[in-house]
């Protein structure tokens, strides 16, 4: 089964998300339908664009093995300036929370999957969710927004020495020389107790954003005590996706990089 919902800011007008969802349908009985873990996936491509090999082949997989799996496209540069593609995957993630039922959703299990830029998008939901300056935005709608489970592939993580030289820019557009707000996006700073569980992937060899950026969250985490596992390859270039030919060209049918385990990995990470 598909959905589709278009997720709207009430504090910013003229941009919108769009949320698809792959649906596994439960049982006709009410009472015996299963519920499922949920997950929203973050294509990357730097806050710019969105990159089409992170969207319908990754949900593909995580609905094979039995997650409810969405996709949203959210607003990237010039129209979505922080924070507003982090009001919109709260939304996202309030709205699905309200049709748990309906979507066969275990409503304590709906985690994000990020893909580099999008990656920093759901780490920085996973530091935002009770800011502030979020709030101000969608108002206070207490752990409803907040996500259960992480997973981080290839993420942008800092703003300092090892940024990604267009991410952190096109998310901050007009206010990326504000100190304040720039250092705001070193996510490796925002990590508290609050934070949700957190895979992560990476790769070593990754000239776009530097595995660096991964080690700077996983260390952030151990030192609050907050959950997380870690898989470091030492082989691959950026964007690797699924790690198959579902996302690159150069591999034929039934090659694999080492990290194509990622989802398997996840999956369980998300049933824990």
């Amino acid at each position: 089964m598909e959905v589709q919902a278009e997720i709207k800011v009430p504090e910013m007008q003229g941009v919108s998300a769009k949320l698809k969802g792959y649906l596994l349908t439960g049982s006709d009985d009410k009472q015996a339908r299963r519920r499922y873990p949920a997950v929203i996936i973050l294509p990357g491509g730097a806050y710019r664009l969105l990159c089409s090999r992170e969207e319908e082949p990754v949900a593909y997989q995580f609905l094979a093995a039995g997650v409810q799996a969405f996709i949203l496209e959210y607003t990237v540069w010039p129209q979505g300036e922080y924070p507003t593609a982090q009001c919109q995957v709260l939304l996202a993630i309030e709205y699905i929370r309200n049709h748990a039922e309906e979507f066969c959703v275990d409503p304590n299990r709906i985690g994000l999957c990020g893909f580099s830029a999008g990656g920093h998008l759901a780490a920085s939901v996973g530091a935002f969710w009770n800011d502030p300056d979020i709030l101000s935005k969608i108002g206070d709608r207490g752990r409803r927004v907040r996500p259960d489970r992480l997973i981080l592939c290839y993420p942008v993580i800092t703003s300092g020495e090892y940024a990604h030289i267009d991410s952190i820019p096109n998310l901050l557009g007009s206010r990326q020389e504000q100190p304040d707000l720039l250092a705001k996006m070193s996510l490796e700073n925002q990590v508290t107790a609050e934070y949700p569980p957190v895979l992560i992937w990476h790769t070593q060899e990754d000239q776009s954003v530097p595995v660096e950026n991964a080690l700077l969250l996983v260390n952030a985490l151990v030192k609050e005590k907050v959950p997380v596992e870690f898989h470091l390859y030492p082989r691959g270039a950026h964007g690797l996706a699924l790690g198959t030919f579902l996302s690159d060209e150069t591999k034929r049918h039934g090659e694999k990089h080492p990290c194509s385990e990622w989802v398997d990995k996840a999956v369980q990470f998300l049933y824990e």
